[in-house]
């Protein structure tokens, strides 16, 4: 019965994980940079207007985004200067 429970467990957890990593939060072609790096909520005080954005940077192009999702949940991606 513990095994079972125990398979049980591990099976759905890779199921969680599987999910979680074959789901992405925005994609962009790769004439504007070609990988996503790292990546943050930002909750400072210094900037305001970023609060509770999502900051990526681009390895490539050394872009920086500010992804933010507007009422309706669509994704919107800001080149940061």
């Amino acid at each position: 019965m513990l095994t079972k429970l125990v398979k049980l467990i591990r099976a759905k957890k890779a199921d969680s994980r599987a999910r979680m990593m074959s789901s992405s939060l925005q994609e962009y072609d790769h004439s504007v940079g070609n990988a996503i790096i790292g990546g943050f909520v930002y909750r400072g005080a210094a900037f305001p207007d970023l609060e509770g954005a999502y900051i990526d940077g681009d390895y490539g192009s050394g872009r920086i985004w500010d992804l933010r999702y507007d009422d309706t949940g669509t994704p919107s991606n800001s080149e940061l200067p």
